[in-house]
């Protein structure tokens, strides 16, 4: 997770694929901000790099002041020691900076940094003086390639260059008229080469970001329609309570639990009383509604209980997998479960019995740590108690145990 001024990307709007950049390049105000997290902590490692760097070279050209525009020469070592110590403290206060100050900041230091070796330029009255233009060059080079100035401060640093150059070459009164117009086209050449080079650069990197985006989107949205699918696998689709093929892998690793002497493992199977007359007497979209309310009273009932599988077995049979419990804790939900069925009371008329309302009956199966059972043999001992539930009038939970099955 990102921050922009102190604050977390959470929850910021991801760029539109469809975003296209204007001339300007600018981002929605959203995108942006996302831009600046995501390429802001490399930007500042750059600037960091960048800047000392050029200063070096920057203060170096003293040697050229001396050489060809001794005249000058202190003004440039004042000057440039002062635009150093100017540079040293933006790099210093990079990482404090918002990214609209830090950009503002960069843009009008590089006009000052610019403007030195103009004011130098202009200020010189030895014969070789005027050769001293090319250091403004070099400036402009670094602010709009190396520095990477954002293109809008870009622009307006390399038109504002472009003036202040101008100015100092037809204010200098003794340069001569030939030199004059050569330098200004050399200038207008540079700028225009320059500003071109900044756009085209910052258009290259703007749009991989938004095409790396769209293909982050995409590649989030593919994992996120694969998860769903897994999600809709493991979920009945009538009751939207877990499926049989959730309830068998979640049988897998509690039996695995119980054969390596971890955990308990208990199964309840669950079915519900008379469930073909319930159909044949109401329909079978009424049958599918009072599937959906079993499976929503019994759902609350076993609601927040840790270690526990609610899943719907099929057709009218529901099973409750509870790890690390005991045969009493298993028997206690059995009873828990029965009860909240019973307090809800959902009409069942046709009955063979005198009821009247919808009832199940339950099997119940416990081994205890380290018993070698299956997942088949905790089936199969369940659905035996459920018979035998059943064979004894319904509506009742009985527990199997090796010897046979008992209420």
């Amino acid at each position: 997770m990102g921050s922009i001024d102190g604050k977390t990307t959470a929850g910021m709007t991801s760029p539109d694929p469809r975003v296209r950049l204007g001339p300007f390049l600018g981002f929605p105000p959203a995108i942006g901000a996302l831009y600046e997290v995501q390429t802001g902590a490399q930007r500042i490692r750059m600037l960091r790099a960048v800047i000392p760097l050029g200063l070096v070279f920057y203060n170096a050209y003293d040697a050229t002041n001396f050489v060809i525009a001794r005249d000058v020469f202190w003004w440039a070592v004042w000057l440039r020691l002062g635009a150093t110590v100017a540079g040293l403290a933006i790099v210093w206060t990079l990482a404090r900076m918002t990214p609209r100050t830090r950009e503002t900041i960069l843009t009008l230091a590089m006009v000052g940094v610019s403007a030195i070796p103009l004011f130098l330029f202009w200020l010189s009255r030895e014969p070789l003086g005027s050769y001293s233009f090319s250091d403004f060059f070099l400036t402009v080079v670094f602010g709009a390639v190396l520095l990477q100035l954002r293109f809008p401060a870009a622009l307006f640093y390399i038109a504002l260059c472009l003036a202040m150059a101008l100015a100092a070459i037809w204010l200098h009164r003794e340069l001569e008229p030939n030199l004059r117009l050569a330098f200004s086209l050399q200038t207008v050449s540079v700028c225009s080469f320059l500003l071109v080079g900044n756009w085209l650069m910052e258009r290259t990197q703007r749009k991989s970001f938004l095409e790396i985006h769209a293909r982050t989107l995409q590649s989030d949205a593919l994992e996120m329609a694969r998860r769903d699918f897994a999600a809709l696998s493991m979920t009945d689709a009538l009751t939207g309570i877990a499926n049989r093929r959730q309830l068998d892998q979640a049988l897998a690793e509690a039996v695995a639990d119980l054969q390596q002497g971890r955990a308990d493992a208990a199964l309840l199977m669950i079915d519900v009383d008379h469930f073909k007359r319930y159909n044949d007497a109401y329909g079978h979209q009424a049958g599918d509604a009072c599937l959906r309310e079993v499976a929503t009273v019994l759902g609350a009932a076993v609601a927040g209980q840790p270690g526990l599988v609610f899943a719907r077995y099929g057709g009218e049979e529901f099973a409750v997998l509870l790890r690390g419990r005991r045969t009493g804790e298993a028997l206690a939900m059995a009873d828990a479960l029965q009860s909240a069925l019973a307090g809800r009371m959902l009409a069942h008329a046709h009955r063979p019995d005198d009821k009247a309302v919808v009832t199940a009956s339950i099997g119940v199966a416990a081994f205890e740590a380290g018993a070698e059972r299956s997942a088949a043999d905790l089936v199969a001992a369940a659905d035996a108690a459920l018979y035998d539930a059943k064979r004894l009038g319904r509506d009742r939970f009985v527990l199997f145990d090796l010897g046979g099955a008992g209420e």
